[in-house]
């Protein structure tokens, strides 16, 4: 093959290759040797200000904390600020009645068995159609 203008510039993209694969391995290791023990001592000031942090376990101060408790403060007065005016809106939406006890619930009549059928009546009824008690059986009521 002979080597003359027309076939470099044929060619351009191989030798323009050839000439770079050299060139590009003689820069990395000037690079690897000439930066070797600037790269180890940065590692080890990393290696040792990392280390100094991790042994930092509580860090916060009265500055830190100072700050953030009298955000706090004024934040829960915000909320109550807010509930209470949702409240004053709510005040007149529902009403729950005044119920003391047992006695209260007697006067209501929510005690009383309903009208035409005995107590143990009721019980019967329930049980022979296999709602609280079971069977008619099971229940000892249910045989009076």
């Amino acid at each position: 093959m002979k080597m003359d203008k027309e076939t470099l510039l044929k060619n351009r993209f191989w030798v323009g290759l050839i000439a770079f694969g050299p060139l590009w391995l003689i820069i990395l290791i000037v690079a690897l040797v000439n930066c070797g023990d600037t790269a180890a001592s940065n590692k080890g000031k990393v290696a040792k200000a990392k280390q100094d942090v991790t042994a930092l376990k509580d860090i916060k101060n009265e500055n830190f904390t100072h700050l953030l408790a009298d955000k706090q403060k004024d934040l829960e007065k915000q909320k109550d600020k807010v509930w209470a005016q949702a409240w004053k809106g709510q005040t007149d939406l529902m009403t729950w009645p005044e119920i003391t006890g047992k006695e209260h619930l007697e006067r209501a009549g929510y005690l009383r068995p309903a009208p035409g059928i005995p107590a143990h009546g009721q019980v019967r009824l329930a049980t022979q159609s296999g709602g609280v008690g079971g069977s008619a059986e099971a229940h000892p009521a249910a045989e009076q």
